[in-house]
């Protein structure tokens, strides 16, 4: 339902089969990865409220088009991996969230949360010193 406009944009009912299998694949690669990633930043919030009893605040908007994926009052939190080629704290080619909020008045204090790698197959997520540390920088 919500796939076939984009499967259509990407020609997958009009490719030949080889090509519709990549195609599939790819789409499922996206799905995968945005699943993961929104189920890492979940636990990460939700690892702060109740652990640490920090009020915690998410809006998509800010999401996806600020790259901020949470904030506490001024302090504005951002989950990644490091990969250079994609995003190393504010190196890589997806925009940090200071080129969109760096300027502004008060400023915001950015925490960048890497996630450490964790192994081929497993669901990688923050490890609870990085839980402790983010919570203890933004005031528990």
């Amino acid at each position: 339902m919500f796939l076939r406009p984009l499967l259509e944009d990407i020609g997958f009912y009009m490719a030949e089969r080889p090509e519709r299998v990549r195609l599939g694949r790819a789409v499922q690669w996206r799905l995968g990865k945005f699943y993961y990633s929104a189920m890492r930043e979940l636990d990460i919030q939700v690892r702060l409220r109740e652990d640490h009893g920090l009020p915690l605040r998410y809006h998509l908007l800010a999401d996806v088009l600020l790259r901020t994926d949470f904030w506490l009052g001024d302090d504005l939190v951002c989950v990644y991996f490091a990969n250079p080629k994609y995003r190393d704290r504010e190196v890589g080619r997806k925009p940090p969230a200071a080129a969109f909020l760096g300027q502004a008045t008060p400023p915001f204090t950015i925490h960048h949360v890497g996630i450490e790698r964790q192994g081929f197959g497993k669901f990688w997520i923050a490890s609870d010193a990085s839980i402790a540390d983010l919570a203890r920088r933004l005031g528990a």
